[in-house]
């Protein structure tokens, strides 16, 4: 039995690509703000609100952030970090990879075993790019320098959630 299902509208597909590429030039727009310098030392916050933002919309939409879009925000980060290009994109790809068969198990947690979770995240991916960039320059680089990533990502946190639940709930609420 089949059933009846009304053509969409010009305006219905184009709320409907809005809403499915919202998440995903939220992350480029926050990844692009983040990795501009900060005060005298130059340092950026790139990777800790790039890890957190595909992190959630993997979790609780998963339909917004494909392969192929973790791919070009890694891409996007490497280029704008100015890494070893693919160092970020496979860190993420991996990051994703793993991801991706536990989301529902993390979706129902509360807000600290969600938050506990994107720091383990955090780490995995901070060590990716620790080992992919020791292998690639042929020296060991030092360890300690993975802390602040970790640091500013669990500082960050918290905050970015609540932008992207809010944001969440705003594309469920125009459905």
């Amino acid at each position: 039995m089949s059933v009846y299902e009304p053509r969409r509208t010009v305006w219905q597909q184009l709320d409907f690509c809005a809403r499915m590429t919202f998440p995903a030039l939220l992350t480029v727009l926050l990844l692009i703000l983040a990795s501009l310098p900060l005060g005298p030392t130059g340092g950026s916050v790139g990777s800790a609100v790039l890890v957190p933002s595909v992190v959630f919309w993997t979790v609780f939409r998963p339909q917004v952030m494909p392969p192929p879009i973790v791919l070009l925000l890694g891409v996007l980060a490497d280029l704008l970090s100015s890494t070893l290009l693919g160092v970020n994109a496979m860190a993420l790809l991996v990051l994703f990879s793993v991801l991706l068969p536990v989301r529902k198990m993390i979706a129902p947690l509360s807000f600290p075993l969600v938050w506990c979770n994107v720091l383990l995240l955090a780490l995995l991916y901070a060590v990716l790019q620790w080992c992919m960039l020791s292998l690639l320059t042929l020296r060991l680089l030092p360890v300690i320098s993975l802390l602040p990533q970790i640091a500013m990502t669990a500082v960050l946190y918290p905050a970015l959630s609540l932008l992207l639940t809010r944001l969440h709930h705003m594309i469920d609420d125009a459905a």
